[in-house]
């Protein structure tokens, strides 16, 4: 009778907390996956089976965990993590479909078939990341019109708690590095000096970790501006914090500052007081690294300013804050606006980039590889979305946070296209 008890109360315990046990799975997993590439199909497989017989809920959350592992099992990993993410979406468009009998938006398939149908018409660049772009660009409007249709499945609050849980375990794993091949195969290190590496996880460059905890951080500010205070958010605020400054990311430094203007804003609003004292000890604290640790401040005067004696022009300038970014963005609207074809049809998804170097820059990238006519059909489609979310959303200014940051991001970076 005593056992029979203690099973049921297990059972009910481990359905109650499902979500938690599975995941210490993965990150036992991923132990082992550091030291051995193949066991990144094991978990894999796993992740797979959990989105096909888990909850919607749960299922979002297992790919919002995996996030800064998914490169542990290299370009196959990649591929095999997308595939996991379409069987998601496939689960749920059927459920959506057959189960709560929804018909599908007129509109928005009309508008996705033709961007798909556009963006095969370079049959000369498929590969690859052609597919991989494809797979993405569909990803996204499908990706936005579930959270049309079942909004509760997504639990951002909770997630991005969980994904930063996850950076934190991805940072803490990535110290097997002295110890495993197969990360010193996976992860180059990048050094601002001889004695300064750049901290990067478990990805191959610092910069896709930078990018990864500014997409964080900037979405718990937007929860720690609209809920109640919560020490648990604010702990995993300032630990994320560390993990980006430790990229030495100039992006990552500079969107840290609006994020910390847009809390210190807010802050005067709700106690001037609190928040003054608040900025006067973080201010205080500042200066003593700047004094303790005057070699890493110098580094960073010089990463950012290294080259102020030789600007003598804004395009001097802006390549020195850019790191040649802005060179990058000519080169390519050269080629744009020089060739009507490319300005007009785009020149392919996963086409070649110039002189191997991507733009830098998500907006350009699109309107290389898409051209004006590509460019119109994905604003439309995204646009209509945008617009049903507005239906079902009230508007809140904190949400301005996470947006900013994004379209900056999106300014310096090439978040969306592989090429």
């Amino acid at each position: 009778m005593d056992n029979s008890v203690k099973k049921f109360t297990f059972k009910e315990f481990y359905l109650k907390n499902s979500l938690y046990f599975h995941c210490f799975i993965f990150f036992c997993l991923l132990i082992i996956n550091c030291f051995y590439v193949q066991a990144s199909y094991v978990s894999l497989s796993l992740l797979m089976i959990l989105i096909l017989f888990d909850s919607l809920k749960n299922g979002f959350s297992y790919i919002i965990c995996y996030i800064p592992f998914c490169l542990l099992g290299g370009e196959i990993g990649i591929i095999l993590y997308f595939c996991c993410i379409l069987v998601y979406i496939i689960k749920a468009y059927a459920i959506i479909i057959f189960k709560d009998k929804t018909k599908p938006n007129l509109i928005l398939l009309i508008l996705s078939i033709a961007l798909i149908l556009y963006s095969l018409i370079h049959f000369q660049n498929i590969n690859i990341n052609t597919f991989l772009n494809i797979a993405i660009f569909i990803f996204i409007i499908l990706g936005l019109n579930l959270y049309v249709r079942k909004k509760e499945i997504f639990q951002f609050s909770y997630n991005i708690k969980l994904l930063c849980v996850s950076i934190i375990l991805a940072s803490i794993l990535s110290c097997l590095y002295f110890v495993s091949p197969n990360l010193q195969n996976l992860i180059t290190p990048f050094y601002l000096s001889t004695n300064l590496a750049r901290f990067s996880a478990l990805f191959p460059h610092p910069n896709s970790l930078a990018i990864l905890c500014e997409i964080a951080l900037s979405i718990l500010t937007f929860f720690l501006l609209s809920e109640k205070k919560n020490i648990f958010n604010i702990i995993l605020f300032c630990l994320i914090t560390l993990i980006g400054l430790l990229t030495f990311s100039k992006t990552f430094i500079l969107l840290l500052l609006v994020i910390l203007i847009a809390i210190f804003i807010k802050g005067l609003k709700i106690n001037k007081k609190i928040t003054l004292i608040t900025t006067g000890i973080i201010l205080l604290c500042a200066i003593i690294f700047c004094l303790v640790a005057k070699n890493v401040v110098n580094i960073l005067i010089e990463r950012f300013f290294g080259r102020i004696t030789e600007c003598h022009s804004f395009r001097d300038f802006m390549n020195m804050i850019l790191t040649d970014r802005f060179d990058l963005w000519i080169e390519y609207l050269k080629e744009i606006f020089y060739h009507p074809t490319i300005f007009f049809f785009g020149k392919g998804l996963g086409c070649s980039p110039i002189e191997i170097l991507g733009a830098h820059n998500t907006f350009i990238s699109l309107f290389y590889q898409l051209g004006i006519v590509g460019l119109v059909l994905l604003g439309f489609t995204i646009g209509y979305l945008i617009k049903q979310i507005l239906k079902i959303e009230k508007f809140n200014k904190a949400i301005l946070v996470p947006i900013i940051v994004i379209l900056l991001l999106l300014m310096v970076e090439d978040m969306i296209l592989f090429s």
